[in-house]
């Protein structure tokens, strides 16, 4: 096995804890929700062992969630909290809970003061601290201060490094709005829009309504065309700056898909990189450059209705039909098949994430893949017939499945895929508090490490 600088300094660190490995018993996914509530229920509180309390009581909140027991969420967060004070991404999900659900602005805006108040004092850069801001400017922007609305998303946008989370961007438009900078405000819109490759027909709607009442004429079709088309070319640049190449496939459809390919000289595999629904391929940055310095070639692409991929006549993945939702599993094929056949690279691996996770188990069925899968936080659903259908007749392949303690989601799909007779090969590894999806490898190094020894594992050739 190939040895890498990478692996050296991620193998420094700890081992994954042992308490986050024996928690699963935990939960029994054949019982109701009520009944699995009461279950969970019995098992916090006294001197019970706090990493375990606290990954309950994640549990709960998303049980809870579900049938709208928002007295309870608020105590499961409260409790979190006595454990875990200086924690700022429990502190950022109470503080949209206490907006959202609540309508409580006051207390959570003093979330979030705590949070940022510790961060400072600490010389924390958190990765959750531009969504501290983003919050903290929505905060701003609902009470009427559009000031510091406007000071605190651009914070959120620089400690983003200057990406655009579009929560930050549009209150950033509508706080330059409300404070009569119009052209600001159109700055910022147009850019929310490009962004989003022209998909949230409301973002547009406001732009409009921004320019009627500010009494401004201009072509809102040919600035947002032209928008577009600035972002397109910076994405493109910024590619093949990099070193990278801009890909346009043809799904069996005959709807345009946009990848991005970094080919490695060496034969050594290829690993296809299939984000979640609602996002975009960039989701899988930096890890398909650095897998890539790793002499693979990696291939992220943008499925039908998302970021590049999208285009008007199908609009995007909010508004996609069923029938488009069931065939992205055969753009996944169509990326599969690029590597494998249009470019000849003798092993190819997936990696996905979310419920993308299922739309490949189905592109693996349809068109007969035996290829190695790496799944971070899958989310299947147990009353997908057609998903059911691929699982049980699955060609047995490598799989590996890395999620988060208080994924429950995750955590009730690799109990479908541990259910199923055909799941040769299959590991599994948790982490604790390591997000979904992609953020999985953000957040937890030893992920990453173990994604990259899976994959020079199962793509090394004989």
């Amino acid at each position: 096995m190939r040895t890498s600088f990478v692996t050296a300094v991620l193998l420094a660190l700890v081992a994954t804890s042992a308490a986050a490995q024996d928690i699963r018993g935990m939960l029994d996914f054949d019982k109701s929700v009520e009944e699995q509530i009461k279950r969970l229920e019995r098992r916090v509180g006294g001197d019970q062992d706090a990493f375990k309390q606290v990954v309950v009581y994640q549990w709960l909140i998303q049980l809870y969630d579900s049938i709208d027991r928002l007295d309870d969420i608020e105590n499961s967060y409260e409790r979190i909290l006595a454990f875990y004070p200086n924690d700022v991404g429990t502190r950022n999900a109470y503080a949209r809970f206490l907006m959202d659900r609540r309508n409580d602005n006051a207390r959570a805006e003093g979330m979030i003061r705590k949070a940022v108040k510790w961060a400072r004092g600490n010389d924390i850069r958190s990765l959750d601290l531009p969504t501290t801001y983003a919050l903290w400017a929505e905060l701003r922007y609902r009470s009427g201060r559009y000031d510091t609305a406007v000071e605190m998303a651009n914070l959120a946008l620089e400690l983003r490094g200057g990406s655009a989370p579009g929560e930050a961007l549009r209150t950033l438009a509508r706080s330059h709005g409300k404070l009569g900078q119009y052209d600001e405000a159109t700055a910022a819109w147009l850019r929310l829009i490009a962004v989003g490759a022209g998909a949230n027909k409301e973002d547009i709607n406001d732009l409009k309504l921004l320019l009627a009442e500010s009494g401004r004429t201009i072509d809102v079709n040919s600035a947002i065309e032209q928008a577009l088309a600035d972002e397109s070319r910076r994405r493109h640049d910024d590619i093949e700056f990099e070193g990278a190449k801009v890909v346009l496939l043809e799904s069996s459809d005959g709807l345009p898909l946009e990848g991005t390919l970094r080919r490695s000289p060496e034969d050594v595999g290829a690993i296809l990189f299939i984000h979640d629904f609602g996002a975009v391929r960039t989701a899988f940055s930096p890890f398909d450059q650095m897998l890539s310095l790793e002499n693979f070639t990696t291939f992220t692409v943008d499925l039908r209705g998302h970021g590049a991929s999208r285009n008007d006549t199908l609009g995007s993945f909010a508004d996609l039909p069923p029938r488009h939702v069931e065939r992205i599993a055969d753009d996944i094929a169509a990326a599969y098949r690029y590597l494998a056949d249009t470019l000849d690279i003798p092993a190819v691996a997936i990696v996905a994430e979310g419920a993308a996770c299922a739309a490949v188990e189905k592109a693996l069925y349809r068109s007969q893949i035996a290829a190695p899968v790496a799944y971070l936080s899958p989310s299947f659903d147990p009353e997908d017939r057609d998903l059911r259908t691929a699982l049980a007749f699955r060609i047995g392949h490598p799989t590996l499945v890395l999620y988060a303690t208080e994924d429950i989601d995750a955590m009730h799909s690799v109990s479908i895929f541990e259910s199923m007779k055909r799941i040769e090969g299959l590991e599994s590894q948790m982490f604790d508090h390591a997000g979904h999806g992609s953020e999985v490898l953000r957040r937890e190094p030893r992920a990453v490490d173990k994604l990259l020894r899976w994959a020079t594992r199962v793509l090394e050739t004989p």
